[in-house]
This record gives C-alpha cells, structure tokens and sequence, in this order.
C-alpha cells in the first residue's frame, strides 16, 4: 500500500461528508471496497497474531492514517439508509465485530460507532444477536483497561443497542 493509496482514501473520506456524494460512493460500490479492505487488517491469530496495516509503513510507531480514513468513511457512508442496506447485504457485522477491540482509538470509534448505527437496522441486529454478539461484546468489556473508559462506553452501547 502507497502513499497515493492513502490520499485516495483520505480524499474519499473528506468527499463523504457530502450527502449527495455519500449516495454517488454507495451506488459506485464504496462500501463493498470498504469492507474489503477493513477485513485485510483483522489480526488473525493463527496466521499472525498481529494487526495488518493499510497504510505505508511498517513500525507500529508508525501511525496508520489508511484505516483511520477507511473506518471513517465506513461510518460516514452508512449515515445513508442505503449504506445500512447495503452493509447488511454484504454481512458488514460479521466483519466489523473483529474490529471491536483494534489498538488504534480512533478506528475503534469509527467502528463501534457504525456498529451502532447498524445494529438499529433490524436485520443486521439479528444477524448480530444469531452470531452470539451479547457474548463477544461482553468478552471484550471484561478485557478493556480500567482507565479505558470510552470503549467501556462503546461497548455497553453496543450492548444496550442488542
């Protein structure tokens, strides 16, 4: 992944704050792309148990400003109801729930934010509840640092959004 990879993504980003663009970028396939690539960093404990990265670099003192962009249009674009449709088409939770607990805050906010927002979409809920989420969610609750209050928060909505 490049430099100009992450600009794209960063410019995208910027443009999805637009609701007329939002629309353009759902209709164009974004959110497919999106998840696609949120999926490519989901550490995989029996292949490497460390995160992937999206964006140039390679330290983890090296931020990675690539998935900050990519989780943060994921949000911005499920603000459309068609982007919560579209999220549910494509099984986005069973996606995004193995990005619940990533050690960038950030992307954990963008995260468990759209998470929320499509947990009130019926059908992704189910979905949710018939993949056992109460239980990740509580998991991840009990492994959270005491000082680390703002995923505690983002976890009990989580909870109280089931």
């Amino acid at each position: 992944r490049s430099l100009q990879h992450m600009h794209c993504l960063a410019v995208l980003q910027r443009l999805s704050l637009r609701g007329r663009l939002q629309s353009k970028m759902i209709q164009l396939g974004a959110l497919d792309v999106v998840l696609k690539l949120l999926q490519s960093v989901i550490a995989k404990p029996e292949a490497d148990p460390h995160w992937c990265r999206l964006g140039p670099g390679d330290g983890p003192e090296t931020p990675d400003f690539s998935i900050e962009f990519t989780s943060a249009l994921l949000m911005n674009l499920t603000l459309r109801s068609a982007g919560r449709r579209r999220c549910a088409e494509l099984g986005a939770y069973a996606i995004l729930v193995g990005l619940i607990e990533h050690p960038n805050a950030q992307v954990r906010t963008h995260i468990n934010g759209t998470l929320y927002t499509l947990l009130g979409v019926k059908a992704i809920r189910s979905e949710a509840q018939k993949r056992g989420a109460e239980v990740v969610f509580r998991a991840a609750l009990e492994r959270v640092a005491p000082e680390n209050e703002l995923l505690q928060r983002q976890l009990e909505f989580l909870l109280h959004q089931l």
